[in-house]
């Protein structure tokens, strides 16, 4: 299970990782004789792309795309349309991340949990972090969890920020509602969030997140995916601590009621 998990010998992690291989080497073709038919939404999902599998949790995929990222960035003649190609090149520092051994996760985590700071990159960071996060590996779930929260610390002491960050997590949870391989492993990062206080902040700032994460959780916990049943009872209890008013009471109530008849 889990030591497989981390090694990458998924036949499917192969295409992946030999998908990406055939993607940067038409970028850098196009980049380098006919940059007239590359645009700024083509780059960005070539990039966005790069930085989910960045941080997933094949230690191999990561390393291929870590790879294929910095030769994106250091390309000459440069790539254009690039989203933060100054802070790209800043946190992946040419001359430091060339003795960097991709597939540690130790080594590569500290670095692309980064991107979470980049709006262009925020949402596909966190996609890829939540995979390493609710994995099976132990030093993966260790670095992922590591990185992440060191990269979130004190995002609750600005307001644009932490709301922006809160808007991310929704909308993912939104788009991946049905996908428990999303759904699951998110679930387990909000988890590890909730409980290091990353969202203590939206009391103060009114924001709405925890009670929008309630309401999505009772939503999605109609599952028979015992694992991410589980992974919806804590982040349940740990949402509760986030209801201070008497109609958030209430609705927290129904929220508990309608889940314990889904058990």
């Amino acid at each position: 299970g889990g030591r497989k998990e981390g090694r990458g010998n998924d036949p499917h992690h192969s295409v992946r990782e030999a998908a990406m291989d055939a993607l940067l080497r038409l970028t850098l073709l196009l980049a380098t004789d006919h940059q007239s038919l590359l645009n700024a939404d083509i780059v960005e999902r070539v990039m966005c792309s790069l930085v989910q599998q960045s941080n997933e949790k094949i230690d191999k995929t990561r390393a291929v795309a870590l790879n294929s990222l910095t030769q994106l960035l250091y390309h000459q003649p440069p790539v254009p349309y690039i989203p933060h190609h100054r802070a790209l090149m800043s946190i992946f520092n040419k001359e430091a991340t060339e003795s960097i051994n991709w597939s540690v996760a130790e080594s590569s985590f500290p670095l692309s949990g980064q991107l979470l700071s980049l709006p262009a990159y925020c949402y596909p960071t966190l996609l890829g972090m939540a995979a390493s996060v609710g994995c099976f590996t132990e030093s993966t779930v260790q670095y992922s969890s590591s990185s992440l929260l060191h990269c979130l610390k004190g995002i609750s002491s600005c307001q644009s920020q932490l709301e922006y960050f809160c808007d991310v997590v929704l909308s993912m949870y939104r788009d991946h509602m049905k996908n428990n391989r999303v759904i699951a492993p998110l679930l387990v990062t909000l988890d590890v969030l909730l409980s290091n206080g990353i969202f203590d902040a939206c009391l103060q700032y009114r924001h709405p997140f925890p009670l929008e994460v309630f309401s999505l959780v009772t939503v999605s916990s109609r599952s028979t995916n015992m694992s991410k049943t589980l992974a919806s009872v804590d982040v349940y209890a740990l949402t509760l601590t986030y209801t201070p008013s008497t109609h958030t009471h209430t609705h927290t109530v129904d929220c508990v009621t309608s889940f314990s008849f889904q058990m």
